[in-house]
């Protein structure tokens, strides 16, 4: 069409606009050891809280698993464990042992280990359970539709992606 990616990308976003799909700019507030912002780390922790929380609860891979699908966590070796997870799943029995085995490497073994040991907050009432879940939900998918306008390959694979992502903005996931 003899557009720029930018000229193309500035179409799009004042479309969204007019359609109210904004794509949250906003930085992360979480900070690191030197108070400094970074919205990656965020995004990673997002990705590993859904992951374990996948793990945790069968009973929400079932509510999920229409919403949510492995290419969403674009972490690379996030992205592997949600592979693997979602395979047990299909095949009725999920075993952590399993997919900590799939890594060789020691710090991959580590971190896919810790997944299946990371505790979730407890003391969180159903609601603020609910909400949290949400939140971490909306971020990952928000984070994974940003890749994937980013990554599209024509006008049509953006357009289907902002589809997605305005009928994933109407959704809430209830945990009861």
């Amino acid at each position: 069409y003899m557009i720029s990616y930018e000229s193309l990308r500035n179409l799009v976003n004042a479309r969204g606009m007019q359609l109210g799909i904004e794509a949250s700019r906003r930085p992360v507030r979480q900070k690191n050891k030197d108070n400094i912002i970074n919205k990656e780390d965020a995004l990673v922790q997002a990705q590993r809280v859904l992951l374990t929380w996948l793990i945790e609860d069968t009973g929400l891979f079932k509510k999920l698993e229409n919403v949510l699908s492995p290419k969403d966590f674009i972490e690379p070796l996030y992205n592997k464990v949600a592979v693997l997870l979602y395979e047990q799943y299909a095949g009725g029995k999920v075993s952590p042992a399993a997919i900590v085995n799939h890594f060789d490497s020691e710090e991959e073994h580590k971190e896919v280990a810790a997944l299946f040991n990371t505790p979730l907050r407890s003391n969180l009432n159903d609601n603020d359970r609910e909400k949290a879940l949400n939140e971490t939900l909306q971020r990952v998918k928000n984070n994974s539709f940003d890749y994937r306008k980013e990554h599209a390959l024509s006008v049509n694979e953006l357009q289907e992606v902002m589809k997605e992502q305005a009928q994933f903005q109407k959704m809430h996931i209830y945990l009861n």
